[in-house]
C-alpha cells in the first residue's frame, strides 16, 4: 500500500536523523481561509525549513497537500536514497514427516481395508527404571502386540512400540491366515526358564552380552483366546521361531524361546539347557 504524504516525509527524516520523530521535530499549521484551509510544515528537525501547501476544504488534505510541497523539494535526495529490499515471501513450513504412530496406522488401515478406531490399536505404557516402555497391541488383526525399546517420555515409548510393528508387519499377514488352535497350558519350566537360558546359550556362542535388538518376541492373541508367540533371534542368522499356543503372554514367549533353544543347542552340538529337560520332563 503507497504511504501518504504525511508518512512519506516521517519516513524520509527518520532515514535522515536517524532515529523516530518527535512532535517537536515536525510541526503542522493550519489557517482557514473562509470555507478552505492552508497547512503549513515547518521541519524543526532539517534547520527549521517551511513549505506551505495549497488551499483545501478539510484541514486533513490541507496539512497532506503541505507535506507533498516538502517531498517535492527533497525529490533528489529520496531519489538517491538505496531502495529497500522486498520482503521475502514467507515460505510454508515443510510438512513434518509421519510419526511411527500415523505410519502404522495407515498402514493397519490399508491392510484391514477400512478406517482405524480408537479400539483397534491399543497402546499401554509401563515405567521402567531408565524411563517408559510401551506395547501396543494390534486388535483390528487379531490382537497382535509388539513391545517397544526403553525410552525418556511416554510418547517417545509409543513410537518406538509402533515402530516394533511396523518393522514385523510380515507377521500381520500370517495371523491374518492362521489356523485356529486350541489353547493349551505350556508346563512351568522349573528353576531357569527357556528365556533366560536361550540367552546364556547365544551370549556363549557370540562371546559378547545381547541387546534388545538381538532377540525380539512378538505375542498375538489367537481367535481360541490363547497366546501364541514368536522369536526372532537377529543376532543368529535372523531365525524365527513360534511357540504353541498358551493361556498367558509370558507362557507364549517361554514356549516360543523353549523351541529356538531345541534348535540352536542342536546346531550348536551343545547338550539340552536345564530348562529343556524341565519341559520335557
Amino acid at each position: 500500500m503507497a504511504l501518504d504524504s504525511k508518512s512519506e516525509l516521517t519516513q524520509f527524516l527518520q532515514g535522515c536523523i536517524g532515529r523516530a520523530l518527535t512532535k517537536q521535530d515536525v510541526v503542522y499549521t493550519t489557517e482557514a481561509h473562509g470555507e478552505l484551509f492552508q497547512s503549513t510544515v515547518r521541519l524543526v528537525c532539517k534547520e527549521g525549513e517551511e513549505w506551505a501547501g495549497e488551499l483545501r476544504s478539510r484541514q486533513k488534505d490541507a496539512m497532506q497537500s503541505a507535506a507533498a510541497e516538502a517531498l517535492k523539494f527533497f525529490a533528489a535526495e529520496i531519489a538517491a536514497l538505496p531502495q529497500k529490499p522486498a520482503k521475502a515471501k514467507k515460505e510454508r513450513p515443510a510438512a513434518a514427516e509421519p510419526t511411527s504412530k500415523t505410519e502404522l496406522a495407515q498402514k493397519l488401515q490399508a491392510h484391514c481395508k477400512r478406517p482405524m478406531t480408537k479400539a483397534d490399536v491399543v497402546y499401554a505404557v509401563a515405567r521402567t527404571p531408565p524411563g517408559f516402555q510401551a506395547t501396543v497391541q494390534l486388535l483390528c488383526i487379531g490382537g497382535l502386540e509388539f513391545t517397544g525399546e526403553d525410552c525418556i517420555g511416554e510418547k517417545q515409548a509409543q513410537q518406538s512400540a509402533a515402530q516394533q510393528a511396523l518393522m514385523n508387519c510380515h507377521m500381520w499377514s500370517a495371523r491374518t491366515g492362521a489356523k485356529v488352535q486350541t489353547a493349551q497350558k505350556a508346563p512351568e519350566p522349573t528353576g531357569a526358564s527357556p528365556k533366560s537360558e536361550l540367552t546364556e546359550l547365544l551370549m556363549r556362542h557370540l562371546r559378547r552380552a545381547l541387546t534388545k535388538a538381538d532377540i525380539l518376541y512378538a505375542v498375538m492373541r489367537t481367535t481360541c483366546g490363547g497366546f501364541q508367540a514368536t522369536v526372532d533371534l537377529l543376532c543368529h542368522q535372523s531365525q524365527r521361531f513360534a511357540g504353541e499356543v498358551c493361556e498367558s503372554p509370558k507362557l507364549a514367549e517361554a514356549s516360543a524361546a523353549h523351541q529356538a533353544l531345541l534348535s540352536v543347542s542342536s546346531e550348536l552340538g551343545e547338550p539340552p539347557p536345564a530348562a529343556l529337560l524341565s519341559v520335557s520332563s
